[in-house]
């Protein structure tokens, strides 16, 4: 049995999308033991991604409405994770511009959540105005696969008490909540106020891996952050600095555990 089986979804194989899955790759390789790594596509040519991931299912390319197409990629995702059940330990569900960036994280991850009796471990992200679970970031142990039903609708309220309408994780957002524990925001350092975040100083999330005309955060629909613009908004810029020195522009992000963030791709570990 393997210990880890890690899937992401992405809308298709553009050369920005092979991108980001080499850069997940990589930092996977740099943090993880014993991992199998699928894909999900909304498209129909694998090619590209080959010998890189194995892909487990295909769309059809069509330009549905982002948030549902992401929905339907996600259960795509878990169905085929239920299928293996048996084959695996433990299961992660991360967007394709998130990974995990400490050294180990799995087995600190799942002692803490042990301990707690958490069956999964999701990204909250209070920075964003939310109170929802965020499947940027969602670890599973084996029994919580049953309960995951992805959908996209109401997820309860923000922090302004405003209804959110987003990505919802089944029971986990409202009846199961005591079985979650939660990835909050720990950067050191902050490049912008929501997006290059550091989750439990083990994930890092870059935000809008797949860009769409919709990009937008909560807090800029609802009229809150009015207090930054300029280079800190510069999405461009900041993707140029993570593609320059990735191990580099994480580790300063990161901060506070530096001998426990790999600081190269050469440091990676045989799975």
């Amino acid at each position: 049995m393997k210990s880890l089986i890690v899937g992401s979804v992405f809308k298709n194989t553009a050369t920005d999308q092979v991108e980001w899955l080499n850069l997940q790759l990589q930092f996977l390789r740099a943090t993880t033991e014993n991992f199998d790594h699928v894909a999900v596509l909304n498209c129909e040519d694998p090619e590209p991604f080959h010998g890189l991931t194995q892909v487990v299912s295909y769309g059809d390319g069509n330009d549905v409405f982002p948030s549902q197409q992401h929905v339907n990629g996600l259960n795509n995702l878990a169905r085929h994770f239920r299928t293996v059940a048996d084959e695996y330990e433990n299961f992660l569900f991360i967007d394709n511009d998130a990974f995990p960036i400490k050294k180990d994280w799995l087995n600190i991850l799942r002692i803490r959540m042990d301990q707690h009796e958490k069956s999964i471990a999701a990204v909250l992200r209070t920075e964003n105005l939310e109170t929802r679970l965020h499947a940027s970031v969602l670890f599973c142990k084996p029994e919580a696969l049953p309960n995951l039903d992805f959908f996209f609708g109401q997820t309860g309220s923000d922090l302004l008490r405003h209804e959110e309408q987003d990505v919802g994780i089944g029971d986990y957002q409202d009846e199961l909540r005591g079985e979650v524990w939660p990835l909050i925001r720990t950067n050191r350092i902050n490049v912008h106020p929501i997006s290059c975040g550091v989750y439990f100083d083990m994930f890092y999330h870059h935000a809008f891996g797949s860009p769409t005309l919709a990009t937008r955060f909560r807090t800029e629909i609802k009229d809150y952050s009015t207090h930054y613009s300029g280079d800190s908004t510069n999405f461009s810029d900041l993707h140029q600095r993570l593609r320059d020195d990735p191990f580099v522009f994480v580790r300063r992000l990161a901060g506070w555990s530096p001998e426990q963030y790999p600081s190269s791709p050469d440091q990676c570990k045989g799975n």
